[in-house]
């Protein structure tokens, strides 16, 4: 049955990496299907690769010409990871994790019955690049995700009952340092989206930056009425690791929902570290009564 055990004869043997390949799945057949596609009887390219030591390894498909596709990693007994991110996008798995001495088989499937050219880059993962912690920040506060995670510390509306990390005014900027990560629940790929709420008492221009150790996403809304009418002030936005993506708007009085989260859902080590700032959540002026030095002195006698 497609999707049951290894499969048997890997069109080719990854020896060393960086590795790349452009071939096409129409000349083979159908033995696996990818588990994040439904329904999938499209045929196959494998490849299989050993590590002489643990490494951490990004896998790309790209240059799709004519069908859906998907790539997986699995290992003998068990899939590591997938990701079909659908027609106009190329799959890609970063920073997955391989221990030395085990044979992985990276899969090159397809949706439903589709087939077609493509090419297959494998690499060693770059080290995370610096980020620091400004001084003056503030703790996100979570905890580090983990298999079988269930956020329920700043998860937004992604949960029941929603949950938020509320930020505090500052005439010179807010900052804060989160970490995000992607994590396995059960069979499902899921990640750590991270929702901030903010107030204006009036009207202002506010910008958002942010900037993780990964591709990170960032998006606005306007919490009208919480999370069942929350209108974009930003559509989702995304920086490469290390850039920072930026959404800068003239915004009403009122509240607002701030979603940082990594850009992949497979990939991603949980407790990689963003920064994000935002510019115009100044404090509201303080309410100040006039009186005469006479008044203060009779204040202590």
């Amino acid at each position: 049955m497609p999707g049951q055990g290894p499969p048997a004869t890997p069109i080719e043997i990854i020896r060393a990496l960086p590795f790349a390949d452009s071939a096409t799945t129409c000349d083979f057949s159908n033995a696996l299907s990818p588990p994040c596609s439904e329904r999938s009887s499209a045929p196959e390219v494998v490849y299989a690769y050993t590590p002489a030591g643990d490494q951490r390894v990004d896998f790309l498909v790209f240059g799709v010409d004519g069908f859906d596709a998907a790539l997986f990693v699995m290992s003998s007994d068990s899939v590591v990871a997938c990701n079909n991110d659908g027609w106009g996008r190329d799959p890609r798995l970063d920073r997955l994790p391989l221990r030395g001495g085990t044979t992985y088989f990276i899969v090159v499937d397809g949706s439903e019955a589709s087939c077609g050219a493509f090419t297959v880059r494998v690499e060693e993962t770059p080290p995370l690049c610096p980020l620091t912690c400004p001084p003056g920040a503030i703790s996100e506060g979570e905890v580090v995700c983990h298999a079988t995670y269930v956020d329920t510390y700043d998860c937004g509306c992604n949960q029941f009952p929603p949950a938020f990390r509320d930020l505090p005014c500052g005439d010179d900027g807010v900052t804060v340092c989160g970490n995000y990560g992607t994590y396995a629940y059960f069979s499902e790929e899921w990640r750590d989206t991270d929702w901030y709420r903010f107030t204006l008492p009036e009207a202002a221009t506010v910008a958002c930056r942010a900037i993780g150790q990964a591709e990170t996403q960032l998006a606005v809304m306007h919490a009208l009425d919480g999370c069942d009418d929350r209108p974009m002030i930003c559509d989702s936005a995304f920086a490469a690791a290390c850039d920072t993506v930026v959404c800068e708007r003239a915004l009403d009085a009122g509240t607002y929902y701030v979603f940082v989260a990594p850009r992949d859902f497979v990939g991603v080590e949980c407790g990689t570290g963003y920064v994000l700032h935002l510019e115009g959540l100044r404090c509201p002026p303080v309410a100040t009564q006039s009186t005469s030095w006479s008044r203060v002195r009779a204040l202590y006698r």
